[in-house]
């Protein structure tokens, strides 16, 4: 949804599937992790004109449900790993597995790059 200084909604965007989680890429650009039956990616989009605009796509093997960005690196969590990604969509690492079933859910990484979870 985009809204104006009132929080009126003046546009929105759909998705092939549920949008789980969403963080700024730049001033004007977004990624949402989407995820559904056979949908795992992360769409980017823009504010062009007071318009949403659907950019590029990142395709995924595991599910998308967090996602947070800091220094041009995006970090995903999958429900049960929490993944290092370029914003070119090349997995850089795999930084946690849950082994113990207490999964991994929503991300932020603050200002000094610190991952919370």
């Amino acid at each position: 949804m985009l809204l104006d200084h009132q929080y009126q909604v003046v546009g929105h965007c759909d998705f092939t599937a549920n949008s789980y989680c969403i963080c700024l890429i730049t001033s004007s650009q977004v990624a949402v992790a989407v995820d559904g039956n056979k949908t795992r990616e992360i769409q980017f989009v823009s504010v062009n004109d007071g318009q949403l605009v659907k950019g590029r796509k990142l395709l995924f093997q595991h599910t998308c449900y967090g996602i947070a960005h800091y220094l041009q690196d995006l970090y995903l969590t999958s429900g049960t790993a929490l993944y290092k990604y370029s914003t070119s969509g090349d997995q850089l690492n795999k930084l946690y597995e849950d082994k113990y079933g207490i999964g991994t859910g929503n991300i932020m990484v603050n200002i000094s790059g610190y991952i919370l979870k």
